[in-house]
């Protein structure tokens, strides 16, 4: 029995090797199916980025969708500018608009008063488009001017009165009458903006080629920038209301 024994340990020593070759072989397969799965994805990945490629290349944007990319780009100028000017203004800094895009009237828009660039682009939408009840938020009056207001609207027969519903309302309402219908668009060329003021300089284009450059001055109240009205548009208004019926030179440009 004792010689029997060393060959019971060798077939034992055998099985045990077969099984370890047996388990080493089933994990090495494993491995190599996990690292073939994984193979397979990258390769459906690249053969989806390839083709991804392909159809952008290929893709050909229409007029119109370009235009829509440009109009949006010009918009996002635009943003960045107007926020660059209220961080300066944030920190109490003079700071400058810079120019910015042509603006067809056709894509005006009520633009708010958050800074003097959106105002002036508000006013001319509502004065082109007879928002009186917009145009006159939009509109502020030095002391002086805001007298010669007051007064003229006294002065009107108490149906008007009732008719136009306060000061403001009669210039607005005579600034949307008096607006250039063929006015075609707008661009801001520059301008200065102090802690309660600012001057814009801003290009009104007209259908004929022509182009009329104005300085409109602001003034920054608790809820935003207004468009102040010189005198001379008060002037104009007088006369047409009282005097000689001219309409009134245009506070817009």
């Amino acid at each position: 029995m004792k010689g029997a024994r060393p060959a019971w340990i060798v077939f034992g020593a055998a099985a045990a090797a077969v099984a370890l070759l047996l388990a080493r072989g089933e994990r090495n397969g494993a491995a190599a199916s996990s690292a073939l799965d994984a193979e397979r994805q990258r390769h459906v990945e690249l053969v989806r980025l390839r083709d991804e490629g392909l159809r952008l290349r290929n893709d050909q944007p229409t007029a119109e969708e370009k235009a829509r990319l440009e109009q949006g780009s010009a918009e996002a100028a635009r943003l960045r500018a107007r926020l660059g000017a209220l961080e300066q203004e944030a920190a109490g800094l003079p700071s400058a608009i810079g120019a910015g895009p042509k603006v067809p009237a056709k894509d005006w828009i009520y633009a708010g008063r958050a800074s003097p660039d959106s105002t002036i682009e508000s006013v001319l939408w509502a004065a082109s488009r007879g928002d009186v009840d917009r145009l006159s938020g939009l509109l502020a009056f030095a002391p002086d001017v805001r007298a010669r207001v007051e007064t003229l609207f006294s002065q009107l027969p108490a149906e008007s009165q009732q008719d136009y519903g306060s000061p403001e309302k009669v210039v607005a309402t005579l600034l949307a009458g008096s607006f250039p219908k063929d006015a075609s668009a707008m661009t801001i060329q520059g301008g200065t903006i102090l802690e309660r003021e600012a001057s814009v300089s801003v290009a009104v284009e007209h259908s004929d080629g022509a182009t009329k450059n104005n300085m409109v001055k602001f003034q920054r109240t608790t809820d935003g920038w207004q468009v102040l009205v010189p005198s001379s548009v008060m002037a104009s208004c007088e006369k047409l209301l009282l005097g000689d019926g001219h309409p009134p030179e245009s506070a817009t440009p």
